[in-house]
């Protein structure tokens, strides 16, 4: 596609900003996740962030990466890790906020739910973990949930997101994400669907 020679220039200088902020992201994830990794912690890695694993080419806007670490104890040993790091903790419902020490600049959201609508938070972090499998992500050991998790997911954080008027630049992606998963030959709606239950 042709932009031409004033919306070009700019539109690339845009896409390597974001190449170059993700490339910091996924560093900063790296060097948190290998910590836990080396205490035995193996966090599930959602959304933007499990997307751009799935589909390293694509370029996308991520404004942190979403983890899920279920586990009670391994959440507490995860903020005791990232505080002794220098990260500034911010709580938030169901999940910590991770910042870069002395910045406004989001790195990780470390959940210890998926999501705090559900009527059994345990039952469908157990569901979801059960079908999610270990990979190397970034460098790091983690879980990438099944492609109709993701989806179920995405659907999920874009119902809030549209609730709530946030994120809403982060429509597209999401539209993206649900072509690319639910394209798959082996794709299973009923998972979804029980997911909803």
């Amino acid at each position: 596609m042709d932009f031409g020679a004033y919306t070009g220039p700019r539109l690339k200088g845009l896409r390597s900003y974001y190449r170059f902020h993700n490339l910091e992201l996924i560093a900063q994830y790296r060097k948190i996740v290998c910590r836990l990794n080396d205490i035995g912690i193996v966090p599930l890695v959602m959304k933007g962030g499990a997307m751009k694993h799935l589909r390293p080419e694509l370029p996308r806007v991520m404004g942190d990466i979403d983890v899920l670490i279920a586990d009670k104890k391994q959440f507490k040993q995860a903020m005791d890790i990232a505080a002794s790091m220098g990260y500034t903790l911010s709580e938030a419902r169901h999940l910590v906020d991770l910042y870069k020490a002395g910045t406004e600049q989001g790195v990780l959201d470390i959940h210890r739910y998926i999501d705090d609508c559900c009527s059994d938070y345990d039952k469908f972090n157990q569901a979801i973990l059960s079908r999610a499998k270990e990979e190397n992500v970034f460098g790091t050991r983690s879980l990438v949930p099944c492609n109709e998790d993701l989806v179920f997911i995405q659907l999920l954080n874009l119902g809030k997101n549209l609730a709530e008027y946030s994120s809403i630049s982060g429509i597209m992606y999401v539209i993206f994400d649900l072509a690319y998963l639910t394209a798959k030959a082996d794709f299973d709606w009923k998972i979804v669907q029980e997911n909803m239950a």
